[in-house]
């Protein structure tokens, strides 16, 4: 019995545990957790520390380390603003486009509206434009002038005028400001270098270019670019305005000691990834979309009427002095204002005022007058049935009254031309007036009266020279017409 029992109880046991293990949950073990514990002497709490003393009490435990955040670099942060800033200057395209065609934002000259000037000043004139000076193509065209007309801004070679439009046509092609104003300033600089100007050759018109060589020598010259990109830069010779004017446009265009440029002996360095680095900065710079600027009308517009304005001042050819010879007729001047032209003499050495250059038309017009009046003596002493007494009308009182043909011309003008179109006119006169003399002497002649009435006829040519001659010549007409008498009584 009891081992019957025993066996029943095992069973039964047996059942429970086994119910109790089908009924619990299998759950997951967790990690154990890390725990610190430090041994600590209670004798130390009368302990006092002392300098340098390293028991449990003085020292204390070390605490744990405690996690350092996690920082980006610099880079890797302004790497995620490039698509915001880059849609931000796609934005500002049509803003910065119309600008660059207008007046732009840099004032060029001292005028307010920077209009054109022969004696122009150089404010904002410069080869190395500071970030965010947008230069406009109209207010160039403006400042420039026109390309008509001699003047300091309009110059074979580059001009003053020539750096700012190299900028703004930067500017207006590749409209990012970030971008093309170092690469406009590396243009311009380029351009200085290698189209430099020359006194010898300032202008394309006859007698302001006298040596081509002069500055075709000086052109193209790539040691400078070399220089430009090297370490120690590219230090420009001292530049000159080859032209200088007065304030009524009459301009020296072989002027030699001319106003000197602003780029006048600088030094200038170059780095071909400036422009590049620019447009970087501004794409990883902290996004601003404030600085988005619509287009309006009104800086349509602006800029479109600027451009018209530039246009019509750089190449409209009907303008005083201009040098388009079919165009100079049709312009008007009701107000006799002084007409540029070029002067081909120093100023220095001659006298350019408007009142010297009138006296010199009047007397070039009188000399005119006084060699057409030359002939007209003599043709009334020509007719051989005339009294005595007629060879005394001729108008030698004029002949002496009447200043030397002037043979040098104008000043300031090409005087060789002038004095030689002058003396050849005359030349053909007195040529003509000898045949024309000649002519009607031949039929008067029969015998041998026909030499000394041809000698009388030369004497009388010569009257205009000397009163001497002009008595000999009445002499030699009273001769003919007493021998003309006496031959006709004989018949």
């Amino acid at each position: 019995m009891p081992t019957i029992a025993r066996s029943y109880v095992t069973a039964g046991v047996a059942l429970v545990g086994a119910s109790v293990i089908s009924a619990v949950p299998i759950t997951t073990p967790q990690p154990e957790s890390r725990t610190a514990s430090w041994d600590v002497g209670l004798v130390a709490a009368t302990q006092t520390c002392a300098e340098g003393d390293l028991s449990a009490l003085c020292d204390g435990p070390l605490g744990l380390p405690t996690a350092t955040p996690f920082t980006p670099a610099a880079d890797s942060t302004n790497m995620f603003n490039i698509p915001a800033n880059l849609f931000i200057a796609l934005a500002n395209t049509p803003y910065n486009f119309f600008t660059a065609l207008g007046e732009g934002n840099v004032q060029l000259g001292g005028e307010p509206d920077g209009g054109p000037s022969f004696q122009p000043t150089y404010e904002g004139i410069t080869l190395t434009q500071p970030a965010g000076n947008v230069v406009g193509l109209g207010a160039d065209l403006h400042y420039g002038g026109s390309w008509w007309v001699y003047s300091p801004t309009n110059i074979l070679g580059t001009d003053t005028a020539d750096v700012p439009r190299y900028q703004a046509l930067t500017n207006l092609l590749i409209p990012f400001p970030a971008l093309s104003v170092p690469l406009g300033n590396m243009v311009a600089t380029i351009a200085a270098s290698q189209l430099p100007m020359n006194s010898g050759c300032t202008g394309t018109g006859p007698g302001a270019c006298d040596d081509p060589t002069a500055i075709l020598s000086k052109m193209f010259d790539l040691r400078h670019i070399g220089a430009l990109f090297s370490p120690d830069g590219y230090t420009f010779p001292t530049v000159k305005e080859g032209i200088s004017c007065s304030e009524d446009g009459q301009c020296y265009v072989k002027d030699e000691d001319g106003n000197e440029l602003p780029w006048s002996g600088q030094n200038v360095k170059l780095d071909p990834t400036t422009p590049f680095t620019s447009f970087y900065d501004s794409l990883t710079a902290t996004p601003d979309f404030s600085s988005i600027k619509p287009v309006t009308p009104e800086l349509v517009v602006t800029s479109l009427t600027s451009l018209g304005r530039g246009l019509n001042t750089a190449f409209n050819p009907f303008v005083l002095g201009t040098q388009c010879a079919i165009c100079a007729p049709f312009v008007p001047n009701p107000d006799n204002e002084p007409v540029p032209g070029p002067i081909f003499e120093d100023p220095d050495t001659t006298d350019t005022t408007p009142e010297a250059a009138a006296v010199e038309e009047v007397q070039v017009t009188e000399s005119e007058e006084a060699t057409e009046a030359l002939s007209a003596p003599a043709v009334t002493a020509e007719p051989e049935t005339e009294a005595p007494s007629a060879p005394a009308v001729t108008a030698e009182p004029e002949t002496e009254e009447a200043p030397a043909p002037v043979t040098t011309g104008p000043k300031h003008r090409k005087p060789s031309a002038v004095g030689e179109t002058v003396k050849q006119v005359q030349d053909s006169i007195n040529t003509s007036f000898s045949k024309l003399t000649s002519g009607f002497k031949k039929p008067a002649s029969k015998t041998g009266d026909s030499a000394e009435s041809d000698s009388g006829s030369t004497s009388t040519t010569k009257s205009d020279d000397s009163d001497s001659d002009s008595k000999k010549s009445d002499s030699g007409s009273k001769k003919s017409d007493s021998g003309s008498d006496s031959s006709s009584d004989a018949a």
